[in-house]
């Protein structure tokens, strides 16, 4: 497979969420099998689910997805400009990012940024059923 070195920005908009201020914003990094991330003539079957993936991530810290922007990427300085600067937390999970593509070339990996819009302000019941009294 080749390296993808100009790779296409996928951008995740949410209309609903639009007229809202960008509250925070978070990173997120896909690895896969590269026929399941990336395919021969460079058609991303990955994209098609970045939307839900997008608005899973917000929704799984409590927040409203604003947008989100996604690259797929063989390229380390892709990584890296995608990273978020002032950000330890994001850095470091860049860095490993990086280091993964430097010691596997060519393996495509999925490098999001996504903007939230305020809370959900709604509690989150996993495996609970809230009671109605």
């Amino acid at each position: 497979m080749s390296p993808i070195t100009r790779p296409t920005l996928y951008r995740v908009e949410c209309p609903s969420n639009a007229d809202r201020e960008v509250t925070g914003f978070d990173s997120a990094i896909l690895v896969g099998p590269a026929d399941l991330l990336v395919m021969p003539d460079h058609e991303v079957p990955i994209v098609m689910k970045l939307g839900s993936l997008s608005h899973m991530f917000a929704s799984s810290v409590g927040d409203r997805l604003h947008h989100a922007n996604w690259r797929v990427t063989t390229d380390p300085a892709v990584v890296e400009e995608m990273g978020r600067p002032g950000c330890r937390h994001c850095r470091a999970g860049f860095e490993v990012a990086k280091a993964h593509l430097l010691k596997e070339p060519g393996r495509p990996m999925v490098v999001g940024q996504l903007f939230y819009a305020g809370s959900l302000r709604q509690p989150v019941f996993v495996g609970v059923e809230p009671s109605v009294n």
